[in-house]
């Protein structure tokens, strides 16, 4: 158990805010905080984080806590974990029990392991085993520079390397295996992942060493390898070369799609280049570069899957809010063909690209364009895809510019066509709305309610209930009267009973000028759980009740227990529907 002691001097170091905002960019509203949530996909902010009451919550996906909980989700750390990582950020001693099975403690230990492995590629690189790799980076134009800066390495051909080094230098079996750099082959030994492979470091912001991607010399498949996901990465969420292009003084970054696009393009004097880990953009990777650009030029691969890729990734850049361009390539496949191709003159070259690249408006148009022959009847087609891309567009400004040059273009009047996008929108809007409905009744109906599963079978019940420990919350200077009205033991539903609970024996351990926090919860429910009562503080429709209306939801939790009692008995309880008609009669008056 952790001292509540402990505890208390630890949640005193850690403000909330400042915590959250060192994930996610958060703005000021009154005085709590909003912003994107980092645990959905969402296009409008409705992520907000409450200092007075040492809490989040997101009206979104419901998931919501306090500064411990967003560790444990934002960390996937156990709850031990969380407070363990916390300690350390404040730099306070924390018991270290049980390390073999904690989360933090392995984390800290694959960064070890991946450090101790990409010192061991590097020297590798330098071996006689490594000479054919080192040639193969030669040959590949990658200078001693870009090696350093980098940490490219080699991995060699034997099934035993890596893991005979790292076994000397001290660790564990089950950490290697935790690692993703070994795995247990056919004779239940350990082997190697990476053989014969260029090897990239994959660096977070914070230093370390995460991953590995590997690069075949000789062909084999499959051509680029990756770390599998670990308690330390995962390819979605985090981007190559992100942790030196962050320093840029340039207002843009430029997203490839490669190791070797990054690396030829840093050597040209480019350092805002980053590249994904060979999957498409994701939201959580459009959601780390928003907190370091405004504005990126995609310069993905010249082919059908690069384009894909493209369009995949101005969806969601543009939902953060970054203004997007594309940059054309001209006959070359990539960036780093692109280089090797005009070698001297690719500096000179590749930023003339940069110049001329186009918004991604004017991509996606021109895309529509090149798929459509040029005849008249097609031109109809082309306004209603073109319709469609200018629906994307939220700033009234950049819309009006783009329907002005439509207006240009095809001699139609600009309010004609300002006013099909308006219908577009309202279309859009409806289905939204609709599909929104749809989820707020079922989730009112409760149905699916995982945390209160008993709140179908009790719907009224739990909803007074809901709404009474929400009142008790926001109004503690009334906890006594209450009290002395309604326990726990008359609550319906197991959940909220339990919520109740810790609310009552909170008031009998502790001065009663004290108000209850989100953190007296912590340590009696799971995470998902925290997340339910973190929506209970931060109801703003309790904020605004009266005692009265915490007296009717006492009724209506009595009535419903009453009734359920009832329904259960033979009728022969004559006292059992006496004390129920007493209530009714109570509840009318």
């Amino acid at each position: 158990m952790i001292s509540q002691q402990f505890l208390d001097e630890l949640l005193s170091k850690n403000d909330i805010v400042s915590v959250v905002s060192s994930y996610i960019l958060l703005k000021r509203v009154g005085g709590d905080f909003v912003a994107l949530c980092p645990f959905h996909n969402e296009k409008t902010a409705s992520f907000h984080v409450y200092p007075q009451s040492d809490s989040f919550y997101c009206f979104g996906c419901e998931t919501g806590g306090s500064i411990i909980t967003f560790v444990q989700k934002i960390e996937n750390l156990s709850y031990i974990d969380a407070v363990r990582f916390l300690a350390q950020k404040s730099k306070m001693s924390f018991f270290e029990d049980d390390k073999e099975n904690s989360k933090f403690f392995k984390k800290n230990e694959i960064f070890r392991v991946n450090r101790e492995a990409a010192k061991f590629f590097y020297s590798s690189l330098y071996t006689k085993e490594g000479s054919n790799a080192l040639l193969y980076l030669k040959s590949r134009g990658v200078n001693e520079k870009a090696i350093r800066h980098f940490g490219i390495g080699y991995s060699d051909s034997s099934k035993f390397s890596l893991c005979n080094h790292l076994f000397k230098s001290g660790f564990e079996e089950e950490i290697l295996k935790e690692s993703g750099l070994v795995f247990n082959n056919k004779t239940a030994s350990l082997s190697d992942r990476f053989l014969n492979r260029i090897m990239f470091p994959i660096i977070d912001l914070n230093g370390n060493v995460i991953g590995f991607g590997g690069r075949s010399i000789n062909d084999s498949y499959p051509k680029y390898l990756n770390t599998k996901e670990t308690l330390v990465f995962k390819k979605g969420t985090n981007l190559f070369s992100l942790n030196f292009a962050k320093k840029t003084k340039e207002n843009f970054l430029i997203l490839t799609e490669g190791y070797m696009d990054v690396i030829s393009l840093f050597q040209l004097g480019f350092e805002n280049i980053i590249a994904t880990l060979g999957t498409a953009l994701t939201f959580f990777q459009s959601r780390l570069l928003s907190k370091y650009t405004n504005n990126v030029v995609i310069a993905y691969d010249n082919d059908e899957a690069g384009q894909r890729a493209t369009d995949r990734a101005i969806s969601f850049l543009r939902n953060e809010g970054i203004f997007v361009k594309v940059l054309k390539l001209e006959k070359e496949k990539d960036p780093d063909e692109f280089v090797q191709t005009y070698k001297e003159q690719a500096v000179y070259r590749f930023s003339k690209l940069i110049k001329e690249a186009k918004s991604d408006i004017e991509y996606r148009l021109q895309k529509i364009k090149n798929s459509i022959s040029d005849n008249s009847d097609n031109e109809i087609i082309y306004l209603q895809k073109a319709i469609k891309v200018l629906c994307s567009i939220k700033n009234k400004m950049e819309r009006e510019i783009w329907a002005k040059r439509l207006s240009s273009e095809f001699g139609i009047d600009k309010k004609t066509i300002i006013h099909q996008i308006e219908l577009k929108e309202v279309k859009q809007k409806k289905k939204s709305f609709k599909e929104e409905i749809k989820n707020i009744k079922v989730s009112l109906s409760g149905r699916n309610d995982i945390v209160n599963k008993e709140k179908a079978k009790f719907l009224k019940a739990a909803s007074a209930e809901e709404l009474l420990i929400s009142y008790i919350i926001h109004h503690f200077e009334d906890v006594d009267i209450i009290f002395k009205k309604i326990s726990s033991r008359d609550f319906c539903t197991n959940f909220n009973a339990r919520v109740m609970k810790c609310i009552e024996d909170f008031v009998k351990q502790r001065k009663m000028s004290q108000n209850i926090t989100i953190h007296d919860f912590q340590n009696n429910f799971s995470v998902s759980e925290i997340g339910r009562i973190a929506k209970f503080f931060a109801s703003d429709i309790s904020k605004k009740d009266s005692i009265v209306n915490a007296f009717n939801y006492i009724d209506v939790v009595f009535s419903e227990k009453m009734r359920e009692r009832i329904f259960k008995s033979d009728f022969s309880e004559v006292d059992t529907i006496k004390d129920y008609i007493n209530v009714l009669k109570r509840c009318k008056k």
